[in-house]
């Protein structure tokens, strides 16, 4: 009796299954929505960054920085004698009072090159006013892009 079930078992479980997969990939294409190209990906990251430092989450800005870069500002914490996991977090903070103001940012343009983008930023700062700026992106080994260089 059971040999005669488990077929059936087998085949409910698939049929269940596909349902469930077919439901789901109909919800996707009803929803019309494409899925974000790597110019927008981009530029969400770059908003995340910028809004990262306004609200002094430094972790969050380590987390978007290339590994280039983390190392850079690790080895500046190094010179303020900062160390641990949060040795990046550290360094960031101690400079956010000289060096971090409250920015909106307009993302201007986009361009990509295999592995690496720059993007053109517009930031306003109440007490600097608009500046234009490049950002440079890399993408890592487990394909995320992460910021490289803030630009000047």
């Amino acid at each position: 009796m059971l040999d005669s079930w488990e077929p059936k078992a087998r085949l409910g479980l698939l049929v269940a299954v596909s349902a469930v997969l077919a439901a789901a990939a109909i919800s996707l294409l009803a929803s019309g929505e494409d899925p974000p190209t790597e110019s927008e990906r981009i530029s969400v990251i770059v908003r995340d960054f910028v809004t990262a430092g306004n609200e002094r989450d430094f972790t969050v800005v380590c987390n978007l920085l290339s590994e280039k870069a983390r190392d850079e500002v690790e080895r500046f914490a190094s010179a303020l004698a900062l160390s641990g996991d949060d040795a990046c977090a550290k360094a960031l903070q101690a400079r956010a009072a000289e060096t971090i103001g409250d920015q909106s940012v307009e993302v201007l343009e986009v361009r990509i090159v295999a592995d690496r983008a720059a993007v053109d930023v517009a930031t306003e700062d109440p007490e600097e006013g608009r500046a234009e700026r490049t950002l440079e992106l890399v993408r890592d080994d487990a394909g995320e892009w992460k910021v490289s260089s803030f630009g000047g």
